[in-house]
C-alpha cells in the first residue's frame, strides 16, 4: 500500500457563477493522486498502459495505478425532511444494504440533514452500532443538505491520510435551508480530497419549492432551493437519479438498485498517481484519456481536473 503524503494545491472554483478567486493551501507533496471512475469498462481490468495522462497539456508518466486498495471513510448523509417520509422505510433498508456491503476495514458514519445537522453515529467499522442508529432514525422535517455536507466533511478531515474519503447523500436534492457558502464547502472538499456522490430519490415537494431559476436567471437565496450536484461534479463523483424523467413523484428504479450501483462505483474506482514538477506556485490542469484502442473508445472517465502547488 502506498504511503500517502499531504497534497499541495489551491482551489480555483466558483460554483455559484460569480467571479472566481484562488485560495492557496501549502503543504509537501511527493505524489499527486487522482481517483478515476471508468464507466462502460471492458474486461479484463485496465492497466497503466490503458490511460494517457497530460499535465498542463504535456504528457506525463503514470507511476502508480491501484484499485480499491485503500480503505474508505464514508459519511452517509440522509435526508430527514418530510418530503421523503412516504418512502422512508425503503430508504432505511437501502441504506442498511450499503452499510453491510462495505469492506470490513471501511468505516461509515451517519448524519441527518436536520437544522442543525445531527450526527447519529460515529465513524466506525462496527456495523451493528451503525445499523442500530439507522433503525431508530425518523424524518424530522427541514432539510439543509449543503450544511450537512460541510459538517460531515469536517469529520472526514480528521481521518488519517491513507483512506479514500467520500460523502454519500441520500436525498431528493431539494435544499431550501442551508447557509454555508458554496465556495467555502468547495474549498473544504477539494482540499481534503473528499468525493461526493448522491442518490437522488423521489420527492413530494411542491413544484414551486424546487425552482432554482426563472427565465434563465438564478433566484436569490433562500427563495430558490440549492443542489448538491455542483459539488458532485467538482469532486469527480456521480449523481445516481431514481426519478422518472416525466414525474418527480415516482421513481423508475428502486433505492436498492441505486445503492447497488453506488457500491460498484466505490469499489471499482482507479487511483492514478504521478510525480509533480518542482513547485511553481500555480495551478496545473489535468487531463486523463484512454489509450487509442477500439475497445477503449467508448469509455467515460470522471476525475478532478487539476491541482495547485506552492510558490
Amino acid at each position: 500500500m502506498m504511503r500517502l503524503h499531504c497534497v499541495v494545491f489551491a482551489i480555483f472554483l466558483s460554483l455559484a457563477g460569480n467571479s472566481t478567486s484562488a485560495q492557496v493551501f501549502r503543504a509537501r507533496v511527493e505524489k499527486v493522486l487522482i481517483d478515476v471512475m471508468v464507466e462502460g469498462e471492458p474486461s479484463p481490468k485496465l492497466t497503466k498502459d490503458d490511460f494517457l495522462l497530460r499535465v498542463d497539456d504535456r504528457p506525463r508518466e503514470i507511476s502508480y495505478l491501484g484499485r480499491d486498495e485503500l480503505p474508505l471513510a464514508v459519511a452517509l448523509l440522509i435526508d430527514s425532511s418530510r418530503s421523503v417520509a412516504p418512502f422512508f422505510q425503503e430508504l432505511k433498508e437501502a441504506a442498511a444494504s450499503l452499510v453491510m456491503g462495505l469492506k470490513s476495514e471501511d468505516r461509515i458514519a451517519l448524519y441527518t440533514t436536520t437544522i442543525p445537522t445531527t450526527r447519529i453515529s460515529e465513524l466506525t467499522v462496527d456495523r451493528g452500532r451503525t445499523l442500530q442508529a439507522l433503525s431508530s432514525f425518523q424524518p424530522l422535517g427541514g432539510s439543509a443538505i449543503i450544511d450537512g455536507m460541510d459538517f460531515a466533511a469536517s469529520d472526514l478531515m480528521q481521518t488519517e491520510s491513507q483512506v479514500r474519503r467520500a460523502i454519500i447523500i441520500l436525498s431528493d436534492d431539494i435544499d431550501p435551508s442551508s447557509s454555508v457558502p458554496e465556495y467555502q464547502l468547495s474549498r473544504k472538499l477539494l482540499l481534503n480530497e473528499i468525493s461526493v456522490f448522491e442518490i437522488k430519490t423521489k420527492s413530494v415537494m411542491p413544484f414551486p419549492m424546487k425552482m432554482r431559476s426563472v427565465a434563465g436567471k438564478r433566484l436569490p437565496m433562500p427563495a430558490a432551493t440549492r443542489s448538491a450536484a455542483p459539488f458532485v461534479r467538482a469532486t469527480g463523483g456521480k449523481v445516481i437519479s431514481l426519478r422518472s424523467p416525466v414525474s418527480a413523484m415516482w421513481g423508475t428504479r428502486s433505492l436498492s438498485e441505486g445503492f447497488s450501483d453506488l457500491r460498484t462505483i466505490l469499489r471499482s474506482r482507479y487511483t492514478l498517481g504521478f510525480s509533480p514538477d518542482p513547485p511553481a506556485g500555480k495551478f496545473h490542469s489535468i487531463r486523463i484519456d484512454t489509450a487509442k484502442r477500439p475497445e477503449l473508445k467508448k469509455l467515460k472517465l470522471r476525475y478532478r481536473t487539476g491541482y495547485w502547488d506552492p510558490p
